[in-house]
């Protein structure tokens, strides 16, 4: 979720600006985001989705009481760390199942190849990609997407030389 070192204010600092629809603003530090945040949204019904949550610290700097915002709002978090959920306060969980393979490998042929099954030199590796992508829906497009990039950056690399 987060790549530099700057990641949670500049997640907090789109949170708001995303709410209150105003120009991104640069936080010094955690708290003030958080302050920011219960200050200027309290008193707005939101639905906020944080996606791919991997550590508590994520949370509570972002969400971590509905308290923040007002009353109504929801707040959604993904995250494969099921010991994370016992430390949101959870009224709610559901477990998302994998899909089948035969759903996973649809899914990817649909991306890649826009058809329902793989070309048929390409059937095992197609496989062997659901298989390495943990058949997780966006893991599977963002895959397809790495290695169309390569071999688009291939064949331009190789027109040039």
């Amino acid at each position: 979720m987060f790549r530099h070192h700057r990641g949670l204010q500049d997640f907090q600092g789109q949170l708001v600006s995303d709410i209150l629809r105003l120009e991104q603003q640069a936080y010094a530090n955690v708290e003030e985001g958080i302050n920011v945040l219960r200050e200027r949204i309290r008193h707005k019904k939101v639905l906020i989705l944080l996606d791919d949550v991997n550590h508590i610290n994520q949370f509570k700097a972002l969400a971590a009481d509905v308290s923040w915002f007002g009353r109504g709002s929801r707040i959604n978090i993904t995250t494969r760390e099921k010991g994370l959920s016992d430390q949101f306060k959870v009224q709610d969980l559901y477990e998302v199942a994998l899909l089948e393979e035969s759903h996973a490998l649809e899914l990817f042929c649909m991306h890649a190849f826009r058809d329902k099954l793989p070309r048929p030199d390409l059937a095992e590796e197609a496989l062997q990609i659901v298989n390495i992508t943990g058949r997780l829906p966006l893991a599977l497009e963002v895959f397809w997407d790495h290695i169309y990039l390569s071999m688009v950056e291939g064949r331009i690399c190789g027109i040039t030389q």
